[in-house]
């Protein structure tokens, strides 16, 4: 990810002066994490790991809070996807200038933007949403009951064909499933810490990834082999968001080092040969 730019023009910012100490840092770490268009996860126990990795002491609830100070002066703007949250940086094109941008996250819309900026507001669509997850879990769990029990002439279809192949784990998002991969992928990261603070929607989204959540973890392990174990992300971290620059579309392999060669090799080779011909 590249360097971000801070322009003059924020010391004058109405907006950004409203915000309070704890807000006004949070925004400025925030930058630092979204992507090339301004975008992020939005859910608090994904912002906390990301925005504040080694500060233990922060709490979800004033990462929510922290959030939601810039939702209320408009710094950002809350939107949707596969039922998960996300916020995006307004204007942020304005003020950060990439050549080459990559997104990393959804692409948010009219039809799926949060429009309303009030923390109460904020509130109410977030569980709104987690009741629509509710919905939808009892739904899975109604589909497997239908699956099991040949006999039941209408078994409920949760996604078209079309939908079920744009999940690369074939299995149904139902909570066993979601709760078998999660302790298979827990079982092969190298730094098991924190397993407790994993949110369900974190262990979904590693379920809808499957394998590639798995290169995830591998191709993390072999970037730490030389790291100091205090250095490595605790599985905590990494499974509610530091797996994402480890994604398929994001990883870029390093680059093989070249070969060191032995300056020195060639001469002493040429100094045998010259005594072998003396005697």
């Amino acid at each position: 990810m590249p360097n971000r730019l801070i322009h003059e023009c924020a010391l004058t910012s109405r907006k950004i002066n409203k915000l309070s100490d704890s807000g006004e840092k949070f925004f400025w770490r925030l930058v630092l994490c979204c992507d090339d268009y301004g975008c992020f996860f939005g859910e608090p126990d994904v912002l906390r790991g990301k925005v504040y990795p080694r500060q233990k002491w922060v709490t979800e609830e004033q990462v929510l809070e922290y959030r939601d100070e810039l939702l209320r002066v408009g710094l950002i703007y809350l939107y949707t996807h596969d039922d998960e949250i996300y916020l995006c940086m307004n204007k942020w094109d304005e003020l950060q200038k990439v050549r080459t941008p990559r997104r990393k996250f959804p692409i948010p819309n009219k039809k799926n933007r949060y429009s309303n900026n009030s923390a109460h507001s904020s509130a109410t669509f977030c569980n709104n949403l987690q009741q629509t997850e509710t919905e939808r879990d009892k739904k899975m769990s109604t589909c497997a009951r239908a699956e099991s029990n040949p006999i039941q002439s209408n078994p409920i279809h949760l996604e078209s064909d079309s939908e079920s192949n744009l999940n690369p784990n074939p299995k149904k998002q139902t909570k066993k499933f979601v709760d078998e991969f999660f302790e298979k992928a827990w079982s092969a990261y190298h730094r098991k810490l924190g397993k407790g603070r994993i949110s369900d929607a974190a262990k979904k989204r590693a379920f809808k990834l499957g394998d590639e959540f798995l290169r995830c973890i591998e191709r993390y392990k072999e970037s730490t082999v030389d790291t100091e174990k205090k250095y490595i992300l605790h599985g905590s971290t990494f499974f509610n968001s530091g797996y994402v620059d480890f994604l398929d579309e994001n990883y870029t392999p390093p680059e093989p080092e070249p070969k060191k060669t032995d300056k020195f090799a060639g001469s002493a080779a040429k100094y045998e040969r010259g005594l072998e011909t003396k005697e």
